[in-house]
């Protein structure tokens, strides 16, 4: 994925930027539960904050979706700061 972070980085605007630093995040997603927490850290290979958390938001909003009937709470925990409250937001809005 560190090509696909390159070209994403190439996009034309900063929205398009999002969007594929997003798209990345969810596709990290593809895999069982106990893949997926791992899959986060991947987002953090992002070079820049807005590449992570873009990222970071796809994967937890993916991940929020496809397994909602697990045990989600700890899913956000072991990221930094920043990026824990990233995820924390997507969490909220698709698990009030």
């Amino acid at each position: 994925f560190h090509d696909t972070f390159i070209a994403c980085s190439r996009a034309d605007n900063d929205e398009h930027k999002k969007e594929c630093y997003t798209g990345i995040g969810m596709q990290t997603n593809n895999s069982g539960v106990s893949l997926a927490r791992q899959n986060l850290f991947f987002c953090l290979k992002g070079e820049t904050s807005a590449m992570q958390s873009a990222c970071v938001s796809g994967a937890a909003s993916s991940f929020f979706r496809l397994h909602a009937e697990d045990n989600i709470e700890n899913y956000c925990a072991s990221l930094p700061q920043d990026l824990k409250q990233v995820c924390n937001d997507v969490k909220s809005k698709i698990h009030p």
